[in-house]
């Protein structure tokens, strides 16, 4: 394993200066391949002038020497052409005062080229070459070459000092570090990062809740035993507020119940609440006179229930339902600061049940409502968590329905719950029952024969199998699952899924946890669909 530096040395940094070493290795070696080809070229074109002047001079021809040396001259790289006898110019181009021939190779400043003529009678060709217009070209494409290196070196350390502020100072921070990263990607890395924890911080949370629920739902049953056990010898109360108080007693003992059951096994996750379809006057009724009795002594406080005329039902979790509506009047009454009123209405339509508890108490801010119903969000309650409401919305939306709130200041607020309506099969439904339990059998029956229905039931699973023989396909079909002689009535109904049963019903008191490895199939309580 190798550090974010070493692995930027290994692939970034080396190999930029391989390649710019390479560059300028392969720069030199063209310039001295050209160099070369221009002084062997010179070299042949010394050779031809020399036979040239070398056949004007046995001719005695100075027209042919003249034209010679200065076809010499014509090269750009060539400085002075002289004919040598010795120490002295005979002919020299262009002329010196000192002579080209008495410098002879004294002189630093020029490179020479001598040819001896042939049959010249002891005289040579000087040729005299400029090193600078020579080299000059090839000297500036070198010196540019070495210029774009050196930019590139200079640029490449500029880069690393800003990689290094920029990525690397902030990876050796760590991405727990609050301060924001100046790259895009690495920021959104680091947000994700902190959301991550957040949900990690939320989850230890939430997991020490769950063992603090489950630890007071087990240690407050004794008591609430033992509380319920002597409100029934409370003989000398009168009967309703002995029944509201054995009842008040029943439903906490409901809670710790489900609370226990639900946040048992903390590493198993919370398990889900048992849903049926309830009739809900009665559930919100008990909820109020609990209510009115709790707060009896408040002058002037008023809680009202505007019930429906008409039996309304719902899909919902009663204990859920009757905590969470004890929640939001304890917040309606906790409102008032001297007397108020707490209005409770139950009404449907349209296929909607709605649910509305309203105040006139003080109000809420416009900028706190918006906040309310998010986990840990509350207003005007010393030590609130936030829960209650986050908790009743979650609720409500898992029974497919909604919960708003509206308020103003001044005037008070109103909590509505909407759920869907409990619809009642259409009459003329067919049906078949599995269930060895009598009771059972006459209750559907009853039912069916109410509501206009055609049932089949059965008490054997045996007699079942006969008779699925000759059922529709499509028919819906409710087993119990406990039938006795440990035969248990989900195995049965993978039997008819596969023989191509499509709407199978578990009609069990067992929760729907149970039955979650058989996604296909619906859980559902004792209770004949069209109660």
């Amino acid at each position: 394993m190798i550090s974010i530096n070493e692995w930027v040395n290994d692939n970034a940094r080396r190999p930029i200066i391989r390649l710019l070493v390479l560059y300028v290795v392969a720069q030199v070696l063209y310039f001295g391949y050209l160099t070369y080809t221009r002084y062997t070229n010179l070299l042949a074109r010394a050779a031809l002038a020399a036979e040239s002047i070398s056949l004007g001079v046995a001719q005695s021809n100075r027209p042919l020497i003249e034209s010679s040396v200065l076809a010499l001259l014509g090269d750009s790289n060539v400085a002075s052409v002289a004919l040598c006898a010795g120490a002295i110019d005979t002919i020299s181009y262009p002329q010196s005062a000192g002579g080209y021939c008495r410098q002879g190779g004294t002189d630093k400043l020029h490179w020479k080229i001598i040819k001896p003529l042939v049959g010249g009678q002891g005289l040579i060709l000087l040729i005299g070459l400029s090193p600078s217009v020579t080299l000059f070209p090839l000297l500036a494409i070198l010196t540019i070459t070495l210029l774009i290196s050196f930019a590139i070196v200079s640029n490449t350390l500029k880069i690393s000092k800003k990689l290094e502020m920029d990525v690397f100072a902030p990876l050796y921070a760590g991405f727990n570090n609050e301060s924001a990263f100046h790259i895009k990607e690495l920021e959104e890395f680091r947000q994700q990062n902190a959301a991550h924890l957040t949900l990690v911080k939320d989850k230890a949370a939430a997991d020490a809740m769950v063992v603090m629920a489950a630890q007071v739902a087990h240690d407050i049953r004794s008591p609430l035993a033992a509380l319920g056990a002597a409100a029934k010898g409370l003989e000398l109360l009168p009967v309703e507020q002995r029944s509201l108080i054995e009842g008040s007693v029943s439903r906490m003992q409901g809670i710790a119940d489900d609370l226990l059951q639900r946040y048992r096994a903390p590493s198993a996750g919370q398990a889900a609440a048992k849903t049926a379809i309830y009739a809900l006057g009665g559930l919100i009724e008990q909820v109020l006179s609990e209510k009115r009795l709790q707060h009896k002594d408040k002058t002037g406080l008023k809680i009202e229930f505007n019930a429906s005329p008409v039996e309304i039902k719902a899909l919902v979790e009663p204990k859920e339902l009757q905590r969470l509506l004890s929640n939001l009047i304890n917040n309606s009454v906790e409102a008032f600061a001297g007397p108020g009123k707490v209005e409770v209405s139950l009404s449907a339509l349209d296929g909607k049940v709605l649910i509305e508890v309203k105040d006139n108490g003080k109000g809420i801010p416009p900028e706190i409502l918006a906040k309310l119903g998010r986990k840990g969000e509350t207003h005007g309650k010393a030590g609130g968590t936030g829960l209650g409401l986050y908790h009743a919305r979650v609720s409500v939306e898992s029974w497919g329905g909604s919960l708003k709130i509206t308020s103003k200041a001044g005037k008070g607020t109103t909590v509505s719950i909407t759920l869907p309506a409990a619809a009642r099969p259409a009459a003329g439904l067919r049906a078949a029952l599995l269930d060895d339990d009598p009771l059972v059998h006459m209750n559907w029956r009853l039912a069916a024969k109410a509501a206009g229905a055609w049932l089949q039931s059965f008490k054997t699973p045996q007699e079942f199998t006969v008779a699925a023989e000759t059922l529709p396909r499509d028919i819906p079909l409710y087993i119990d699952s406990d039938l006795g002689n440990d035969i248990k009535g989900e195995e049965i109904a993978k039997d008819l899924r596969e023989k191509g049963f499509t709407d199978i019903t578990m009609a069990t008191g067992h929760g729907a946890e149970k039955f979650s490895h058989l996604p296909w199939l619906k859980v559902a309580g004792k209770e004949p669909p069209w109660a």
